[in-house]
């Protein structure tokens, strides 16, 4: 089907000067009559684009994959750094929003705390013998030295559990 610059430009979704330019440089053919025959240039825009993309400006590129990076790579292509970047920031926004919302505490300060409440565990733990012995040296009944041990140990967790201990 013949058409003009102008009626081919709508077909393809292009700016009219995109295809004048194309016909200029010798990618898409008129006919005699000024025409355009739309399926030859079609295939003509299609045969010139791919070798553009392949070629690109500086000669051959190397092929680039769909995967988009997760860090930045030697040769990155600009939009995908570019892309990169909008995520790195989006996440980072969304950490500051919520760190100020008070839902994320800094690693430190658990690890801090986590430190404290072990050490109050350990020394708990540890101070059980000299709490028992007296009691122990006294039974000779081995149930009952298991129950006062085990009651013992119970309290321990119990109190870690419940934050009592001192």
């Amino acid at each position: 089907m013949d058409v003009s610059i102008t009626e081919y430009a709508v077909q393809r979704g292009v700016n009219p000067q995109a295809i004048a330019n194309a016909v200029r440089d010798g990618r898409i053919t008129r006919n005699a009559d000024g025409t355009i025959d739309s399926e030859a240039a079609d295939r003509e825009w299609e045969a010139h684009s791919k070798a553009k993309i392949s070629a690109g400006p500086h000669g051959p590129q190397p092929k680039q994959t769909s995967v988009p990076a997760t860090e930045p790579v030697a040769g990155m292509m600009y939009a995908d750094a570019r892309a990169l970047k909008e995520v790195y920031d989006a996440q980072r926004r969304k950490l500051e929003l919520e760190v100020r919302a008070g839902e994320l505490i800094s690693r430190a300060a658990v690890e801090r705390a986590a430190f404290s409440r072990f050490r109050m565990i350990r020394d708990a733990c540890m101070n059980i013998p000299a709490r028992v012995a007296p009691l122990l040296a006294g039974e000779r009944d081995e149930a009952k030295v298991f129950q006062i041990l085990e009651e013992e140990i119970r309290r321990v967790f119990t109190d870690f559990a419940e934050t009592n201990l001192t």
